[in-house]
């Protein structure tokens, strides 16, 4: 999920998962400058990630799902069409699992 982008996930999520949470968030973009309907489908996209990947909703979603979020991006890299990860993902998925019990 985090090697591209994906067109649809935002729209679908918001009519399957949390149609309320994503009207909220185009309404407080058209109500900002005009480059925040563009900044807002980009953060809509990465905001669907997150319950797409955990469930939940939009207001589900703490600071630290964001930070988990922008870490897991900054370690995942596409690549001519491979994917390319920095470090040793299973024993930091492990590591995360202790530290969230």
């Amino acid at each position: 999920m985090l090697t591209r982008t994906h067109r649809y996930l935002a729209s679908a999520m918001a009519n399957v998962r949390d149609p309320d949470g994503f009207t909220r968030l185009y309404q407080l973009a058209e109500s900002g400058p005009a480059n925040s309907c563009k900044d807002a489908q980009v953060a809509a996209t990465r905001i669907a990630t997150l319950p797409a990947c955990k469930g939940g909703l939009i207001s589900d979603i703490t600071v630290g799902d964001c930070v988990e979020l922008v870490d897991s991006q900054r370690r995942v890299h596409a690549r001519d069409g491979q994917k390319k990860v920095d470090g040793d993902v299973p024993q930091q998925r492990a590591a995360s699992r202790e530290a969230t019990r």
